[in-house]
């Protein structure tokens, strides 16, 4: 897939990319903000609005201490919620997936990860003043000052699965594989919507 780089790899670097900015930052440059990008059945969101929801989220979990490196669990029951979220990790360079002693945990079930120092809740209500944010509340917030695209080292840690850590160029790498392991968000790299269940 023809990804745009900040800065072209070469033998010597591993070049700088944001994978969010090729879903959604690119899409919206190009003339395409109000084309579909997510199709769930409860309704069609345009590139430029999943684009404020990414950014809107990212700026929160910014603000909220999450940089990039950082672990960040995500345990969300909507698709298109943890379709956010993971675009919004991509967006600042944190670390999603699977991860042992995340920084933030985003849940729409209980709040169950004692080590994670920030917890956004999509459900029950908030069970830890000190920690947990209501994720309508984040993304609001967010939007006061929402996050640009990181620019991200090629074979920096972005999404982790059970037998190990992908780097930016490994998930870049399986966007062109036709076998059906590719990210939730892959359609949006291509300019496609996203349907989710």
């Amino acid at each position: 897939m023809d990804l745009t780089w900040f800065r072209q790899p070469s033998a010597e670097q591993p070049g700088t990319l944001n994978l969010c900015y090729n879903a959604l930052d690119r899409q919206v440059i190009r003339g395409r903000a109000g084309d579909p990008a997510l199709v769930t059945p409860l309704g069609v969101c345009d590139f430029a609005t999943v684009l404020e929801e990414v950014a809107a989220l990212a700026g929160t979990l910014r603000a909220l201490g999450v940089d990039r490196g950082h672990p960040v669990r995500i345990r969300l029951a909507d698709p298109a919620d943890a379709l956010v979220a993971e675009l919004a990790c991509l967006r600042i360079g944190a670390v999603a997936g699977d991860v042992s002693d995340p920084v933030a945990l985003l849940t729409s079930g209980e709040a169950d990860e004692p080590s994670a120092r920030v917890r956004v809740l999509r459900g029950p209500a908030s069970v830890d003043p000190e920690r947990d944010v209501d994720w309508a509340l984040a993304v609001k917030a967010g939007r006061e000052d929402p996050a640009g695209c990181a620019d991200l080292a090629g074979d920096a840690a972005a999404y982790v699965l059970d037998d190990g850590a992908l780097s930016l160029v490994d998930l870049a790498a399986l966007l062109d594989r036709p076998d059906g392991h590719l990210p939730r968000w892959a359609p949006l790299c291509a300019g496609e919507p996203v349907r989710l269940p």
